[in-house]
Parts: C-alpha cells; structure tokens; sequence
C-alpha cells in the first residue's frame, strides 16, 4: 500500500510525457497554422519541423530517463510481490501506446522499455539475494530504490505465482508491440526489431516454462499472438529466421517440438533472394548445434558447432554454400524416402506428405519471391538483381528434378517458360533428370527407363538444333558431383558409358541416319573422358578398374565405327556426317591416350587400353592410307587384325542389349532420308533434323587434323624420346603432376 504513491506517480509521469509528445507536434502545427493565417514574416515548414523535433527530442528524453529509473530500481529489487505490485501499477507499457515506425526520435524510448522487460523477465523466484547490488551514483537522480526492499508486498502471492503474473502480463502488452512492429508496410529500426524478438523469444520461452503456453502456441496461425499469426511483411520474413534460432537455442526438446515448422522455415528461408539474406546463418548454426540424429539435417557443408562453443556459420559462409546447402538436404530426403520405402513402407505415407509440404512450401517461395522482382523494365539494377536470382532459382530446381520427383513434382510454372525463364543451356533440366536415376541404377527396368530417356532427349535435341546443348548435358551429369559414389559399377557414368552411349557410337556409321544421333554423344563422351585425369583415384584398384571398363567399352564401340568405316570406304568421302563422325571418333581415342598411358606407368602391367588404342590407330592408318581399298580387299591378316573387336564386358549386358534395339527399331520405323534431309515420324506428322556440320572441304580438313593429332599424341608418350623431351612433352599435355 505504501509502495501505491510511487507507483501511481511513476503512471502519471508516463502517460503525462506520451500526451506531452503527441502535443509537441499538434500545438507547434495549430501556431503554425495560426501564424501564417496572420501573414508572419520568416515561418516556414522547416523551421515548424526543426521546432517540432527539438521539443519532441526533449519529451522524448523525459520518458527515457523515467524508464531507466524505473530499470534501476526493479533490477536492485528483491522481493517479486513487490516488483509485480509496482509494474502492474506504473504500467511502464503505456510507453508503447506512442509506437510509429517512421518516428525515430522514439527509438530510445522502446529500446529502454524492451531493456526493462528483460530485466523483469530474468526475475525467477529462487534469485533472492542476500544483500542488495551496489547501486551506481547515477541511481540518485532517481530516487532510492531500497524502497523496494523495506516496504511490504501483497502477503497473499507466494514469489512463483508472482512470477507468473509479471511473464504473463508483459506478454500481454508486448503482444501488441511485436504486431504493430512486424506488420507495419514500413519496417522499423532493425536495432529495434533485434531487441524486440530477443525480448519476444524470451518471454514466450518462459511462458512454455511455466506451463501456459506449448511450443506450438508460439509459433502456429491460429494462437493468439503467435508469430506466424503476423501479417507477412518484409521484416516479418526477415526476422523469422532468428525468432526461431531464438527459440531452439532453449534446447534440443524445442527443435524436436517445433521440428516440423522450423526445417519449413528455414527452407523458405534460404531461397530468398541475395539482399534478404539476414540472419539464415543464425538458424542454420542453431539446427547444427540442437538437431538430434535428423537425416535431414546430416552432411550439411558446414563444421557442426557444438553448445557453448565459438564456432558459428557466418553469413558470409551461409552465402556461398546456400545451394549445396539445399542440395545436401534434397539429397538426404531421398535417401530417406528410399530406405523408408524399402524398410519401412508402412510409413511411407507419412513421410511423403511431410516432405511433400517442405517441397511445396519451398517452390512457393521461389514463385513469390521471382514475382516480386518484375519490376519495370529499364531498371539496370533490378534487372541484375533478377538474372542473378532466376539463376539461382534454376539450379535449385535443376536440382528437385534430381532429387524429389519421386516424392513431390515440380511446380509446372518453373519448366513453362512463359511464366518463368528456363535455363538456355538446358531449358529441359536434362542434368538433373539424368541424375535423378543415380539410385535407381540396380534395377533393370529402371536402367530401360533410362536408356529411353536418353533416346528421347537425343532425337528432341536432333530435331530441335539443340545437340551442342545435349553434348555439354550429357558430360555435365556423368562427370560432375552425383550426389553420390562417382567411381562405382551402379554410378550414372557407369552404366551410360557401358551399356547405353556405345550403342549410338558402334552404330553410327550403320544405317543412314544413325550418324546424327551419335553428333552430341562422341564429344559428351570426349568430354568425360578427358577429365578422368583427376576424377579416377589411380590409387584405388577398384576405381581403376571401372575406369578402365568404362572406356574399354568406349573404344569398342569406336573399333566398330572404323571397321564400318574400312567397309565401306566410299562414305568416306561422299558424306559429311560420316567426316564428322571419324573426326570425332579420332578425338575421343586422343583423349583416352594420356589415360591409358598414365594407367600403364603405374601398374607395369595394364595395358589392355593401350592394345586398343593400337588396333584403333592401325585402323585409322589404314583409312588414310588406303581409301579406296575396301576391307573385302584386305587379306586375311588384316580381316584378322581390324575385324575382331576387343572383349567389351559389362554387368549390364541386358541394358545395352535393350539400348541397341531401341535404336535399331527407331532408325528403321521412324527416321527416313529424303533427297540427303533426314527426317523423323512423329504420329502422322514427319520433322526434320537439321544439324549444323561444315561443308566438304573444311570436313576433310577436319578430318585429316583429327587423324594427324591423334598421331601426334601417340608418338609423343609412346615414341623413343630422350627423358628430358618426354617430361617437357608430358608438361605440355597436363601431366607433369601426375606421371610418376
């Protein structure tokens, strides 16, 4: 009772500066209005704001100082009943009654009233203190707070229902505050809204502490004052992020309640666009720390913090690795959908609409936040802006099409492209729905499925002058990251290059069209070869191993092009698709020396792509040296010697069965050559495939440059040389750091 005078002035103080404020401004507009209706000489509308900034700043202060003394007194408080008693009295809140986000001048004021909160929030029942904390001199200004101490409280309230009360009723008057802060259209101060959710945060964590609220409450649409119940404003996206590493810094049971909405969010959030990029990295830190054995949340490109340690993931990090980021996680949902399909199918069902929500949820996310950048155009900046995003927001989706078709499809307006624009260098997303196979490889059927998709897309690209494209996709998904073991017998690059690319190589030259579906694949197999230099683990046996079938299996089927070749020398030299297709042919055998040399120095004895190798520039000879000669001319040596292939085994034998009918039945049934344009049916309707080749002359020059290169390699790291030429020759071609 005796603390009731204090309380009640403390009220008045506030509520008597807040009017004082709000008058500082009418009044100072009324004597403007009135001056200038007299004509006053030297009024303007600056001096009226300068004026009105001066005395709010000073009414401003007023209730700073009220505030802070107020501070001072409950933090060297002792008794809860009467720190409750004096709050409830003083309602230090009205403060917020004053909240506009354009007013700056009133920022100290709510950062001093947030500050009182958290003191009021940290006072637990069992934090008496024996002796009261040394007040500083400035405490005199506003009275002695020992008041608090001396005077009796509510005898009725024990100190943990007083507690209680203090949490509750701050919640209360904060609630409004966070809302009007979070869904105003203009966002206030950021040190503000920091402060406001570090407050937020803690009193909702103590309200689920003390048994009223759940974890849910906080978070859900539908709980009064629950933070997804906010009006969806570019703040409130913003600082979901950190509102919500707020609350999973509490401890792992936080995560494990709110698991579902948090992975959600913190999904959405890292597909925002760069310049929203605020606090990710503060969630992404507190899910590496909290997260339990969470297969969603394994092998993310970070070092995992441990609690109570200084290693965090910076922003700048979280910048760069955002789109492994989300492929780490694309890829741990199929793992688990897989394992859970075959373990656990009684659970699929769930799992699948729980990933299917996350996926959802993220691709909305992307849709609204591209709409949001179609501004005028003109604007050199916000066009950068929007490039920068549409490629981000193509690799993300090159990247569901790999990982979660099988679990959610992707939304049609990211592959329509007058709604969004697709990739020019893929505008089918063949890479990722290449990729998407990686775990399928085991099945026989599914590696039909897939040799049928490479014929689809082939005669798509043949058809639609899109094969450089093609080439480039096709090397891009068996030579980069899989997600996956690269060097294994079930890897992507495994399979096509034994049983699926070899049957468009052999058969090139065979029926008349087959040379144009061979155009992308001979240089996407060129391509992938060239880079085992530093893909294959020369160390491993078995990566060794696969290596070398794998492009064992490449040159098989290039032996059968040149004895086509030898056949049937008049092709040679009347078509250019067949100039092309040698030339072509000669590159990849180039590419495939330094690999079989390299493989021969470091085991002494493997050298079967070495003896390939021979037979294949024998034949090549051969070509150049007896054009006219056809292979029925030949003597029975050399029948010998350039008609039988080389063993070409592989653990599927029934896939490159299955690839070589398809492409046998598709030449004979839908592609047909009229007048040398070539064709393909589709239904009742016929289109022709137009690929861009040189014309005769510069074929043959072409040509007799891929044969005098490939010779030219041979006999720089398999001729006689002195061993100062070799290491320089082997300098030139890249492997100096790699011959041993």
């Amino acid at each position: 009772v005796i603390l009731e005078p204090l309380a009640a002035w403390y009220k008045d103080m506030v509520h008597v500066t807040c009017s004082q404020y709000r008058l500082a401004r009418t009044e100072a507009q009324q004597q403007y209005a009135d001056a200038t209706a007299q004509a006053t000489l030297g009024l303007t509308h600056d001096v009226l704001e300068r004026t009105v900034a001066t005395n709010q700043r000073q009414v401003a202060a007023m209730l700073v100082d009220l505030l802070a003394g107020m501070r001072r007194a409950v933090k060297s408080a002792e008794d809860v009943d009467r720190v409750l008693f004096f709050i409830e009295t003083a309602e230090p809140w009205k403060a917020f009654d004053s909240f506009d986000p354009s007013e700056r001048r009133l920022l100290p004021v709510f950062n001093e009233a947030l500050e009182l909160i958290k003191i009021l929030v940290a006072i637990k029942p069992d934090a008496a203190r024996d002796e009261s904390q040394p007040v500083s001199d400035d405490s005199q200004d506003y009275g002695d707070s020992s008041i608090f101490q001396d005077l009796d409280g509510d005898p009725k309230r024990t100190e943990v229902n007083a507690t209680k009360g203090i949490v509750a009723c701050l919640a209360e008057h904060v609630a409004p505050l966070v809302s009007n802060a979070f869904g105003s259209e203009f966002a206030p101060d950021d040190v503000l809204l920091m402060k406001l959710v570090d407050v937020w945060a803690v009193l909702g964590t103590r309200l689920v502490q003390q048994g009223s609220h759940t974890w849910s409450n906080l978070v859900d649409d539908y709980s009064p004052g629950a933070w997804y119940q906010l009006r969806d404003t570019a703040q409130h996206r913003k600082y979901t992020p950190l509102f919500l590493a707020r609350l999973i810094a509490t401890g792992r049971q936080t995560l494990s309640s709110l698991k579902l909405t948090v992975i959600a969010a913190w999904l959405k959030s890292l597909v925002e666009r760069e310049a929203n990029l605020k606090y990710q990295h503060e969630l992404t830190a507190a899910l590496l720390i909290h997260r339990d054995e969470d297969d969603l949340l394994s092998n993310l490109p970070f070092v995992s913090p441990t609690i109570g340690s200084d290693s965090v993931v910076t922003l700048q990090e979280l910048r760069e690795r955002r789109l492994v980021t989300i492929s780490s996680v694309l890829s741990n949902m199929r793992d688990t959908y897989n394992r859970t399909l075959h373990a656990h199918p009684q659970a699929l069902s769930e799992l699948r609409r729980t990933y299917t929500d996350f996926l959802r949820q993220l691709m909305q996310a992307m849709k609204s936040n591209y709409q949001d950048l179609q501004l005028p155009s003109g604007n050199a900046i916000a066009g950068e802006a929007q490039g920068a995003y549409v490629t981000f927001v193509q690799g993300v989706v090159s990247m569901l099409q790999q990982y979660t078709t099988d679990i959610c499809p992707v939304d049609r307006f990211f592959t329509d492209s007058s709604a969004f624009p697709l990739p020019a260098n893929d505008p089918e997303y063949v890479v990722g729905r290449l990729r998407a196979y990686v775990p399928k490889l085991g099945d026989a059927k599914m590696r039909k499925q897939l040799a049928v998709f490479v014929h689809t897309v082939s005669e798509r690209a043949a058809v639609d002058g899109q094969q450089a494209y093609l080439a480039e996709q096709l090397a891009t998904a068996m030579y980069r990251w899989q997600g996956g073991e690269v060097h294994s017998e079930s890897s992507l690059r495994h399979v096509m290059l034994t049983a699926i690319l070899p049957a468009y190589i052999e058969n090139a030259l065979a029926p008349a069209c087959a040379w144009i579906l061979a155009v992308p694949i001979l240089p996407a197999c060129t391509t992938v070869i060239q880079g085992y230099l530093h893909d294959v683990d020369f160390n491993s046996t078995g990566s060794r191993a696969w290596a070398v079938e794998e492009v064992s299996a490449v040159l098989s089927s290039v032996q059968s092009v040149l004895t086509t070749a030898l056949a049937s020398p008049g092709a040679l030299y009347d078509k250019i698709g067949t100039k092309y297709v040698l030339s072509r042919a000669f590159d990849l055998c180039r590419a495939c020396i330094c690999l079989a040399y390299h493989l021969h120095r470091m085991t002494a004895t493997d050298d079967q792509l070495l003896r390939q190798l021979r037979k294949l520039l024998d034949q090549a000879r051969l070509l150049a040296a007896r054009p006219c000669d056809s292979l029925a001319r030949l003597d029975v040596a050399d029948r010998l010697e350039y008609g039988e292939h080389c063993p070409s085994t592989t653990a599927y034998a029934d896939t490159r069965v299955f690839a070589t009918k398809q492409l046998h039945d598709s030449l004979t049934k839908e592609w047909y050559e009229v007048d040398g344009r070539y064709y393909v049916r589709r239904g009742n309707t016929s289109r022709e495939a137009v690929v861009s080749l040189e014309d005769a002359a510069e074929s043959d020059v072409g040509l007799w440059e891929a044969m005098a290169d490939l010779e030219h390699t041979w006999h720089l790291l398999t001729g006689r040389r002195t061993l100062d030429r070799r290491r320089m020759e082997e300098e030139d071609l890249g492997l100096c750091m790699l011959v041993v």
